[in-house]
Parts: structure tokens; C-alpha cells; sequence
């Protein structure tokens, strides 16, 4: 890695990490064999501009398209949260543009405070029926569930 790892997350092969140097890069996780695993970086994105301090990130997480259509350069156009300091927020690209990027700027979003844990569930878990695409938020004394988010 380029810098401390300050955390990480994984959805089936595609692995998030986030490190001091403030830039979550993106893996895909090829198996080499039983015992062996290659990691290959897909893409990387500074978020200098979006947090301030790192160190103060305890989790993430991503709103990926559903895993059939994650390309290399998905991780610029997908919703990413964060838990820094018990804010559970989200950074967004803004859209508006002719290619509808929104020129690299992004939204941040104050989703909720006092949490000490996240959760989403998977976009693409039809067995989860209303729970499908869901954000869980413990605070220490309860949770909280927004379900069926929408980015």
C-alpha cells in the first residue's frame, strides 16, 4: 500500500481502501489459487477536498451499480459513505453536466449522528424484499434503518 491503511471494505471481489494519505483506492481481488490472491488496482480517488482528516475515518462503504456492470472507473460515479467521528455521512458526485458527471464536484450529505456502526445491504439481494438496498445505523442504544435508499 501507498500509505496506512486507515480502513477497508469488501463487496464480493471488489475491495475499498482507504488510506492517511486521504485517497480510497479501488481493488479488484483476483484468486490465484487456494492459498494466493492478487490485488489489482482499478482506479484510485483523492478525496483532499472531502475530509479533512483521515485518521478521524473509522469505516466506508460505496453504492456500487449491481456487481454485472462495476467497471474500472465506477468508484468517480458512485455514492461513497463514511463514518468519521459518529457523522455517518455521504459524499455524492454532482450531476448536471453534458456527460453528466457533474465535473468532478461532489455533494456531501449529513445522513445522521451519534453512530458507532454501519451497514448497507446488497443492492442486488432480491431476498430481502423492502430491505432491499438498505442503510442500518447503530447509535449505542438502538438502530436505525432507512430502507430501499435511493442515490
Amino acid at each position: 500500500m501507498a500509505d496506512v491503511v486507515i480502513t477497508m471494505n469488501i463487496l464480493d471481489n471488489h475491495l475499498l481502501v482507504y488510506t492517511a494519505d486521504n485517497v480510497m483506492r479501488y481493488y479488484i481481488i483476483k484468486v490465484i489459487s487456494p492459498t494466493k490472491v492478487r490485488l489489482s488496482l482499478q482506479q484510485q480517488l483523492s478525496l483532499v477536498n472531502m475530509i479533512k482528516h483521515p485518521r478521524y475515518v473509522s469505516s466506508i462503504s460505496w453504492f456500487p451499480p449491481p456487481s454485472a456492470k462495476i467497471t474500472s472507473g465506477v468508484l468517480k460515479s458512485c455514492p461513497i459513505l463514511f463514518l468519521r467521528n459518529g457523522e455517518l455521512s455521504m459524499i455524492r458526485p454532482v450531476v448536471g453536466d453534458e456527460d453528466g458527471t457533474g465535473g468532478g464536484e461532489y455533494e456531501h450529505v449529513k445522513l445522521s449522528e451519534g453512530v458507532e456502526f454501519f451497514w448497507l445491504s446488497a443492492r442486488n439481494e432480491e431476498r430481502m424484499a423492502d430491505l432491499y438496498n438498505s442503510l442500518w445505523a447503530f447509535n449505542g442504544t438502538g438502530v436505525k434503518v432507512r430502507t430501499m435508499v435511493n442515490v
